[in-house]
């Protein structure tokens, strides 16, 4: 039940920032860099950086949908068409939105190993107890 909740979601997250990216488009041609970067990270960045643990459970398909947007909004942004993906992540020093999950998810779970993250994630991240055979700590999954 919660991974469908999740999902629709994630679609209506993608439908937002669908809107807010062909917004984006009507007025880009009369704002300078700055301000369409601006406008970037104010709308469309906005709606995939709201929990992003939650985020790291979306399927292929639309990971690959929120690429295509973050790509369309980076190609209006930059107003290059020429360019690949990669060469527009680069251009902005971003990574995709699945990487910064991906890094989200890596530091909370440093915190939580390293014992300086809030109490609330001792609960999603428990800890297996050592044993006398083994000197490592490993996460519950």
């Amino acid at each position: 039940m919660i991974v469908i909740y999740i999902s629709i979601k994630m679609w209506k997250c993608c439908d937002n920032a669908s809107a807010k990216l062909k917004a984006l488009a009507r007025v880009a041609p009369y704002l300078d860099l700055g301000k369409r970067k601006l406008l970037m990270n104010a709308f469309f960045k906005s709606q995939f950086s709201y929990c992003p643990l939650a985020l790291m459970f979306y399927n292929r398909t639309l990971n690959n949908r929120i690429n295509r947007l973050h790509e369309k909004c980076l190609r209006i942004v930059y107003d290059d068409q020429l360019s690949s993906y990669e060469n527009l992540l680069a251009k902005y020093g971003s990574t995709s939105v699945h990487k910064n999950n991906v890094q989200n998810l890596a530091l909370k779970i440093y915190k939580r190993l390293n014992d300086i993250s809030p109490e609330i994630m001792k609960d999603v991240f428990p800890l297996q107890p050592r044993t006398q055979y083994d000197s490592s700590i490993f996460l519950e999954m």
